[in-house]
């Protein structure tokens, strides 16, 4: 289902902004570096982006603040730590 202009707007409007944390003003900042220094970041194919970014087994995942804190509640009742509960979930589905 395509949505117009006018309802994507409408929609977007529904979703809470939130101030930028700590993590948001690092990346806002670290990409005005990479603009200052006049480094194109865009790669003419998905197989030029793929050789320039490895997979690091690392992933920046933005989720709302409830979720975090359910999940890291969860996490301490298992008494495990949060990234090892995400592991957990994450592989048990």
């Amino acid at each position: 289902m395509s949505l117009s202009k006018e309802e994507f707007m409408a929609k977007l409007a529904t979703i809470p902004e939130e101030e930028p944390d700590e993590i948001d003003l690092a990346l806002m900042q670290a990409s005005d570096e990479r603009e200052s220094s006049g480094k194109d970041q865009r790669w003419g194919s998905l197989e030029e982006y793929q050789q320039e970014k490895e997979e690091s087994g690392k992933l920046l995942l933005r989720i709302p603040k409830s979720l975090h804190s359910r999940l890291k509640s969860e996490a301490k009742q298992e008494g495990i730590s949060l990234n090892q509960y995400i592991l957990y979930r994450l592989s048990s589905k």
